[in-house]
């Protein structure tokens, strides 16, 4: 069985042997620059959306009855989250030399990063919602598309607000925020939590589900990964390798 002996640009993965990789250390690759240079601008934004997000909240009450509420701070929300999904899946294409700008293109990386197996647990007021924003991205061997009823919903409302306002819901918000807290995850694992380096403010607890500090998102299912998909490096010897990363086929 072929091991996977370097990381992918910007793709977190499992361990193989987790038992054997278990100090911090072991997962600074998903700190280094040559990963991606500007993962804290990343987490930066993502963080000053979701404190707007909470603002949000001081208004509309996050229950399934209010989840057709729009508002106009609702419409810039959801575009600025939908905006910054782009951003996220632009540069990951990039990185692998791949120079994708729609949502097709975001698509292709499904199968290397399994978004679709994500879900996400928003828990407030004794009320846990499961999102799960890639869902129907699960298709047969990650080859035909199926549009992204939240995403759609985004292009409507930015291109035509006087005849789709009411695609800037409550509701649209959630599927967007906790899809681009997926594609962080999906990117940099526990360390999409923080900003400062060898700072594990996250990790995995006994049921498999990861919390992040005064955050009312947590992911509550992570996608199975075959052992040949799986991570098998020493990072503290990799790191002085001239090219520790590996690109991904995008095709």
């Amino acid at each position: 069985m072929k091991m996977l002996n370097k990381p992918y640009y910007r793709v977190f993965r499992p361990f193989l042997n987790p038992n054997k990789y278990v100090s911090p250390e072991h997962y600074e690759y998903l700190e280094d620059k040559r990963n991606c240079n500007n993962k804290s601008e990343l987490i930066r934004i993502y963080k000053i959306i979701y404190n707007e997000f909470l603002n949000i909240l001081n208004y509309i009450e996050p229950i399934n009855e209010n989840f057709d509420t729009y508002s106009l701070k609702n419409y810039h929300l959801l575009c600025q989250v939908c905006m910054e999904i782009e951003n996220n899946f632009k540069g990951m294409l990039k990185t692998h030399d791949n120079n994708g700008e729609n949502i097709k293109d975001y698509f292709k990386l499904n199968k290397h990063l399994k978004l679709n197996e994500y879900s996400v647990s928003f828990l407030i007021n004794n009320n846990n919602i499961i999102l799960t924003p890639f869902l129907s991205w699960n298709t047969a061997n990650y080859s035909d598309y199926s549009k992204l009823s939240w995403y759609q919903s985004y292009n409507y409302v930015k291109h035509n607000r006087s005849i789709y306002f009411k695609e800037a819901s409550l509701k649209n918000i959630l599927d967007s925020l906790s899809a681009l807290y997926i594609l962080l995850h999906a990117q940099f694992g526990s360390f999409s939590e923080v900003i400062t380096s060898k700072n594990m403010a996250s990790l995995a607890t006994g049921d498999g589900i990861y919390f992040i500090s005064d955050s009312l998102f947590s992911i509550s299912n992570s996608p199975n990964w075959e052992d040949e998909e799986k991570y098998d490096f020493n990072w503290t010897d990799l790191k002085n390798d001239e090219s520790p990363f590996n690109k991904l086929i995008i095709s």
